[in-house]
């Protein structure tokens, strides 16, 4: 019975030396296959040693490059607000002039051109858009608009002058009118008083010329070879000074 134990044991035995021969070899493979990997992994980190520089320099310029990049999403951050800012500012200037605008077209429909009497009613002329192109300072020409309505303020124009300009300018043309009538007549009447006087001279001188020749030759026959004539003391206007024998 001891043998068969002892048999059974030995049996045991080398069947666990089998296993264990097995296991360790096993083992051993394993051992070597872990060996590789370990000398690919030292090999991987010698290489990654080597690489670290140029990687940590990598680094470097891409921590510059994020610093730059950050930098300037700051300055594009400061630069939105800024613009932002100027937006609200022209719309708020933008919002006063349209109030403005209204303004000041409710005051120009106010507006109207004093009526002269003799002419057509007159509307306020609008500007074109080159005219108020060319108003590129709107605080001068406000300056003026203060300066005029000042002078005018000074002047004090009495409107209804020109009314009374138009009605005397007419009174004028029509004593004109007459003037030159009157003139027209008394020409008339100068010219057929100096015809009238001419014709007068002419008859006159007419009848002289007759009574002298007759005179001389009358008075010769009674004298027998006298003479005797008339003669004007005047010549240039006998009806002045008369005859003389």
């Amino acid at each position: 019975r001891n043998l068969k134990k002892s048999e059974e044991a030995l049996q045991r035995t080398e069947k666990e030396l089998e296993e264990n021969e097995k296991e360790m070899k096993a083992l051993t493979e394993e051992l070597r296959t872990l060996e590789d990997k370990a000398s690919e992994v030292m090999n991987e980190c010698r290489q990654a040693e080597e690489a670290l520089p140029a990687v940590q320099e990598e680094q470097k310029n891409l921590l510059q490059e994020m610093k730059t990049i950050r930098d300037a999403e700051h300055a594009l951050q400061s630069e939105a607000l800024s613009i932002k800012l100027k937006i609200e500012q022209i719309d708020s200037h933008i919002s006063t002039h349209q109030g403005k605008v209204k303004y000041w077209q409710k005051e120009i429909s106010k507006l109207s051109l004093h009526p002269i009497e003799g002419e057509g009613p007159e509307e306020l002329r609008a500007l074109s858009e080159e005219e108020l192109e060319a108003l590129r300072e709107p605080d001068a020409l406000s300056k003026r608009i203060a300066l005029l309505e000042a002078q005018r303020d000074e002047l004090r124009p009495n409107l209804g002058a020109i009314a009374e300009y138009r009605h005397k300018e007419e009174l004028y043309l029509k004593h004109v009118g007459e003037l030159d009538d009157i003139t027209s007549e008394r020409d008339r009447f100068r010219q057929a008083f100096e015809d009238l006087r001419k014709q007068r001279l002419n008859e006159f001188m007419a009848g002289f010329n007759v009574i002298t020749s007759k005179l001389k030759e009358n008075y010769q026959m009674l004298t027998l070879g006298g003479d005797a004539e008339l003669e004007l003391v005047d010549s240039l206007d006998p009806f002045s000074e008369g005859i003389m024998f």
